[in-house]
């Protein structure tokens, strides 16, 4: 599996457990999803859905397209733009 992460999702660069880190993980009954980066500076994240119930492990990969600084403000706070 390693293999298959390396060249289809990271253009074939090879990372080890210290370049991997999960910002978020959850488990709820049988089921479990996790958010994961890596140390690259390429933008991507991934989200892992394991489905308990099918057995199955769902990865789905997303690119940041942008950041966008919205300020915040007490108009804001009550409703008003």
């Amino acid at each position: 599996m390693n293999d298959n992460f390396s060249e289809n999702l990271i253009n074939g660069k090879v990372l080890g457990k210290d370049d991997i880190y999960l910002p978020w993980v959850t488990k709820v009954l049988q089921n479990n999803k996790a958010t994961a980066s890596t140390n690259l500076d390429d933008g991507v994240y991934f989200e892992a859905t394991y489905n308990g119930n099918k057995q199955e492990l769902y990865l789905d990969v997303y690119k940041k397209q942008k950041n966008i600084c919205i300020p915040w403000s007490k108009n804001l706070e009550e409703g008003e733009l």
